[in-house]
């Protein structure tokens, strides 16, 4: 077993949901169900999660930062791979910002670069 793969059980053997361990981590989703498989299949025994992350442990910080976001009216929506959100979003938490925040810096700073020079 990989040291990812010992951390991705390592986290779902505390309960934590696999979707919060791929932000986490940086990683995909699907990588994380996967390895909890192969950890099941190998014989550990790691807690069965709910469909919903609402209520669980990490779940809260999220619903947090969405209506943080929500609150200015003329937020419109982008769709981004899970991949670069959560590089998007690793790199907003170590800011201080949310990813929302981050994105709109990242794209000011890219758009008026090429506008101005």
């Amino acid at each position: 077993m990989t040291n990812r793969a010992a951390e991705i059980v390592s986290l779902a053997l505390q309960r934590v949901p696999p979707k919060v361990i791929a932000q986490r981590l940086c990683v995909h989703p699907n990588t994380v169900y996967q390895r909890i498989r192969e950890a099941r299949q190998a014989g550990e025994v790691i807690p069965t999660f709910k469909a919903s992350s609402k209520g669980a442990a990490g779940g809260s910080e999220h619903v947090e930062r969405s209506q943080k976001t929500e609150a200015s009216p003329s937020t419109k929506q982008i769709v981004v791979p899970v991949r670069l959100y959560s590089l998007l979003a690793s790199d907003a938490a170590r800011r201080g910002l949310t990813p929302t925040e981050a994105a709109q810096r990242l794209l000011e700073k890219a758009l008026l670069g090429t506008v101005v020079t």
